[in-house]
Order: structure tokens, then C-alpha cells, then sequence
């Protein structure tokens, strides 16, 4: 029995912040041809990541709440999941910029960036022996040290400042793919392959990797506006 839940999901986090693109003092849609690329490129590195994990074993799909077409061994709505979590992100990140003018924590982003590098990087060497938590920890530490000593953003404390509302809407995403409002789940993962450390449903990786997919959409949407001069 095909389902629609993980697509309707999708539709939902991508469509309300769509529709408000085109809304505000300084509408997103205007920053599509720096937000696309960016946000296309997160969603296939990370859905590459994933389907890497989902051959291993290590993540697997609930066949009864997923359409039928697959890519690379997934369903199409994971592909499109991290499009809209990234999106989603992304959006947020933009509308508190000029929502919120004062930059607060600008003095101290470079201190955050290096304190959760080291500890990402940390608990990603120490847990190599768990796939998910492995992957996800080292790559976002060595993600956030390849900012600090290559790109240097100025961007970052924003993203910080950000972060908060980022999460508590991403949070209900992976609780919803976890079964935690459902009777049955759509994905879940080998918790051997994790810290076994759970937000009510969802594996702490989850939320991690998800949050790490906007920072990498972030940083290409900031790394496309300079490159391109753009500073508004």
C-alpha cells in the first residue's frame, strides 16, 4: 500500500516558507539564484551520504508511507526532504537577518565555530566505529573548520543567532519521520550505529545531520552572494 505522508511532510516544510518568499521588506525569491544552487547541491551531497548509509544497512524506510520511485535505492521524498530542510533553513536564516538588525553574538562566532568544530571532530574520531554518528560528527567539525581557516565567514553569527528557531522547526520533522506522531514511522536508524542518545523519537544524529544540511546550504547561498558582490 503506497502512502503519501513523507510527501505531504515535504510539501508542507517547503511550502510555507515558499509562499512567504515572496513576502517581507526583503523577499527571499530575490535570492534565488544565489539560494537554488546552494540548496540543490546540499540536498545531493547529503542524499548521497544517506544513500551510502541506507546500502550499509544503517538506514531503513517504512515501504507502506513512501511512494514507489526511487533514486539510488531511496525514495525520491528523502531527496526532496533535504531540498526542503534546507530551504526551510535557509529561509529562516534570511527573514531574522532583517527581521533582527542588531548582530549580538558577532564578537563570538569565531570562538563558537571553533569550540563546536573541535568538539564535533572530537566525538566523531572517538565514535568512528559508529557509522551515523561517525560520519555526521566528522564531517560537520571538519566542515566548520574548513570555514574558519578558508572562507572566514562573517556570516556566522547570524547563523548562530538563527539557530534556535531552525531547530525548533526542524525538530517536528524528524519526530514525524521517527513515528513519534504517528502509529508507524517512515524511516529509522540502526541505533547500534548512534550514540543512543534519542529526542523522544529521533536519534540525535538526525537532528545534528539536518542541522548540519542548512549550514552547508548557508554557506553556499553566503559563498554565491560574495562572489557575486552582493550585500544587501
Amino acid at each position: 500500500m503506497t502512502s503519501y505522508h513523507y510527501l505531504f511532510l515535504d510539501l508542507l516544510y517547503l511550502g510555507i516558507p515558499l509562499a512567504l518568499s515572496f513576502t517581507g521588506k526583503a523577499p527571499l525569491y530575490r535570492k534565488w539564484k544565489f539560494l537554488l544552487p546552494a540548496v540543490i547541491g546540499t540536498a545531493v551531497l547529503f542524499f548521497v551520504i544517506d544513500a551510502a548509509l541506507a546500502a550499509s544497512g544503517y538506514l531503513e524506510f517504512n515501504e507502506d508511507r513512501v511512494i514507489r520511485f526511487r533514486i539510488g535505492g531511496l525514495p525520491i521524498e528523502h531527496l526532496l526532504g533535504f531540498f526542503c530542510i534546507a530551504y526551510s533553513g535557509a529561509f529562516l536564516y534570511h527573514t531574522l537577518n532583517h527581521l533582527i538588525e542588531r548582530d549580538y553574538i558577532y564578537f563570538h562566532h569565531e570562538l563558537i565555530s571553533s569550540a563546536l568544530s573541535v568538539l564535533f571532530m572530537v566525538l566523531g574520531i572517538y565514535q568512528l566505529d559508529k557509522a551515523f554518528t561517525g560520519v555526521t560528527f566528522l564531517g560537520l567539525g571538519m566542515f566548520l573548520a574548513f570555514q574558519l581557516m578558508v572562507l572566514k565567514p562573517r556570516y556566522m553569527s547570524r547563523f548562530y543567532f538563527a539557530t534556535p528557531v531552525i531547530l525548533v522547526a526542524q525538530i517536528p520533522f524528524y519526530l514525524f519521520l521517527t513515528g513519534y506522531f504517528t502509529v508507524q514511522l517512515v524511516t529509522w536508524h540502526d541505533l547500534d550505529e548512534t550514540l543512543g542518545i534519542l529526542l523522544a523519537t529521533a536519534p540525535l544524529e538526525a537532528i545534528v545531520h539536518g542541522w548540519f544540511a542548512v549550514l552547508v546550504g548557508v554557506t553556499g547561498y553566503e559563498w554565491l552572494r560574495i562572489r557575486a558582490g552582493d550585500w544587501d
